[in-house]
């Protein structure tokens, strides 16, 4: 009864790899299919960019680039080179892009890319310094000595002596 038992279990086991194998192999036609067989849209282009840093030319990692622009997705992410890419309708001409940094100036401008084939730059200019409050009024220190000086002598006044 025992062969039994163990003639059961090898042929589920069996029956496993197979299933196995299968879903395997069906996961991979279908890899195949989207890969060579089907074509994107004809009517389709792609703009792609990269943000560098105006005066150090360092490309910048993780910059939020936001494309308005029907059917565009909403926000992308420059890779570690700097670049992004965005599906485009063939017919696009102009684009409204926006890029957001940590450490730079908000980047808001309309392009033109009727006639662009090659990677757009996009210069992002490092941020001002934030003012602190000590900047915007004045010292503490300066005012409370101003306050606690002695008010002047008038003339003509008699002096105790």
């Amino acid at each position: 009864m025992s062969e039994t038992n163990a003639d059961s279990a090898s042929k589920g086991k069996s029956f496993t790899t197979i299933i196995v194998a299968v879903i395997a192999a069906l996961a991979t036609i279908a890899a195949a299919y989207l890969q060579y067989v089907r074509k994107p849209d004809e009517k389709e282009k792609q703009f792609t960019g990269r943000v560098i840093d105006a005066k150090t030319e360092k490309r910048v990692r993780n910059a939020k680039v936001t494309l308005e622009f029907q059917g565009a997705p909403p926000v992308i992410y420059t890779d570690s080179e700097g670049i992004f890419t965005f599906p485009l309708k063939e017919e696009t001409r102009n684009i409204h892009i926006r890029v957001d940094a940590d450490g730079y100036e908000k980047f808001d401008r309309r392009i033109d890319i009727s006639a662009k084939d090659e990677i757009e730059d996009i210069r992002l200019d490092p941020a001002r310094p934030a003012s602190t409050p000590e900047e915007q009024t004045p010292n503490f220190m300066e005012r409370q000595s101003e306050s606690s000086m002695p008010a002047a002598e008038t003339k003509g006044a008699k002096s105790e002596t």
